[in-house]
């Protein structure tokens, strides 16, 4: 799996909200409390003031491990604490689950109108999560699953309500990848935004050196600034990289330096384009030429840096692969040997069948663990190699891995168990095609927004405690 656990991030913080601790949103039709006890609404859906708070906190916890770096006091209430121009962070944090909600009822909305429904494998994979959180509150030594949520979550609801919940926010995901999945794209089209976004997709690699002043040492801005122009001289890496370690080998009289730590610092590569940025517009430039230098001078604190470019603008051309998975959990099955028997029993039903990848990809819906992957049956396109953790991604990008090969690989998520698809685009086709779906995805989006609106009661989101 990915070692960022979500493959689509545009939703990865919703998903993580939604299926991870099953936040989402109440139909209507499900209370008798009226359109009133609804903080965040819209035609057919709402969000409560608990659900509100749910969403609030998890906004919070995410952000609470930096906080005191921005200068916010976690002792103090939030609401008494200025973010910028006027608003409090209480405020900024509220603004995020909002915008998190909204999302989630824009697809409510979605699913509803095109008749898109929960089938089977995905009502199993809800009720292996409410077997999950049962198992955990029991292990956790709660009485009841009620109080499990309350205690773990900071939100009152019960497991009924919960199963509502995941059944909203998995019909949810479901809009969302056909959303996503119905963008197709032509070889043409694909070439044409490369060809006209070109800066987006190239990448250039450089080596790079800062110096300086540093009274302890005895550098005087002057010295450093001296020293860069000296670096800033010399015609090819080898030169660069001789004149560093001259350097920090004269400055390390203490031995306080590791030398071959700091020089490894001086490889910059797969730097990516950033507009108005001195370095980017420097190494992007049409003049730009291989063994060419720049120093930045940053005379308020006397730091120059000096950059000498290896790697003209290039695309990466790396393949990409195309797998499918069944992931298998001790969790689930007691542990790691009758997970990894039952991984084997799958596997050899699947052999004893069709043995295709459409009848894996059903094994996989019935199976699999890995939400991200259970609605597509098990499969990841476009995988570049270093997306997945070590084992799972030795195995697909083994040499001699061919169309149709199985197998079963251990990692620290469990049992996998492999089909290999064939290969997928080029990186830079991925990264193309990924960024061409953006723009759609923004623009439909857009219209569902205009579409289906949404009510925000801000008065009340003011009553949600802390």
């Amino acid at each position: 799996m990915k070692g960022t656990t979500d493959m689509k991030k545009t939703i990865a913080i919703l998903l993580s909200l939604l299926m991870v601790f099953g936040l989402a949103a109440c139909s209507k039709s499900d209370t008798n409390t009226g359109d009133n006890s609804f903080y965040v609404y819209s035609k057919d859906y709402g969000f409560t003031k608990n659900e509100m708070a749910y969403l609030y906190n998890y906004v919070y916890s995410q952000s609470a491990s930096y906080l005191s770096y921005l200068g916010v006091d976690t002792t103090k209430s939030l609401k008494d604490q200025e973010y910028m121009d006027g608003t409090s962070w209480f405020d900024y944090m509220m603004e995020q689950a909002v915008s998190y909600a909204k999302d989630f009822l824009i697809f409510s909305e979605t699913a509803k109108d095109r008749g898109i429904e929960l089938d089977e494998s995905d009502m199993n994979q809800i009720q292996e999560e409410l077997d999950a959180v049962q198992k955990s509150a029991k292990e956790a030594g709660f009485d009841t699953v009620d109080a499990f949520f309350n205690d773990t979550f900071g939100a009152s609801m019960t497991i009924d309500e919960y199963k509502s919940f995941l059944e909203k926010s998995t019909l949810a995901y479901k809009v969302y990848s056909e959303i996503e999945n119905s963008y197709q794209f032509t070889e043409d089209e694909i070439k044409e935004h490369y060809t006209n976004n070109q800066s987006e997709f190239n990448y250039i690699d450089y080596l790079v050196y800062s110096f300086a002043e540093d009274a302890d040492k005895g550098i005087t801005a002057e010295a450093a600034e001296k020293s860069a122009d000296e670096l800033a001289a010399v015609t090819t890496p080898e030169a660069f990289k001789a004149y560093v370690e001259n350097y920090i080998n004269g400055i390390n009289a203490d031995g306080a330096l590791d030398v071959e730590a700091e020089l490894a610092k001086i490889d910059a590569t797969d730097m990516f384009y950033t507009q108005g940025d001195e370095v980017s517009e420097w190494g992007f430039a049409a003049d730009a030429a291989v063994n060419k230098t720049l120093v930045t001078r940053n005379t308020e604190n006397h730091v120059y840096t000096v950059y000498l470019l290896t790697k003209l603008p290039y695309r990466h051309e790396a393949a990409t692969v195309n797998v499918r998975h069944i992931l298998v959990t001790a969790d689930t099955y007691g542990s790691d040997d009758a997970a990894k028997a039952f991984a084997e029993k799958v596997l050899d039903e699947w052999k004893a069948g069709d043995a295709t990848a459409e009848s894996f990809g059903e094994l996989a819906k019935q199976y699999t663990e890995d939400t991200g992957s259970s609605a597509t049956g098990g499969l990841y396109e476009n995988v570049a190699e270093g997306d997945m953790v070590q084992a799972f991604n030795d195995w697909i990008f083994d040499p001699a891995r061919v169309v149709g090969d199985t197998g079963i690989v251990q990692t620290d998520y469990g049992y996998h168990i492999m089909y290999f698809e064939g290969k997928g685009f080029d990186q830079w086709q991925n990264e193309v095609i990924s960024s061409m779906k953006q723009v759609a995805y923004s623009a439909d989006y857009s219209e569902l927004q205009k579409k289906y609106p949404v009510t925000v009661e801000t008065e009340k989101l003011n009553e949600i405690v802390e």
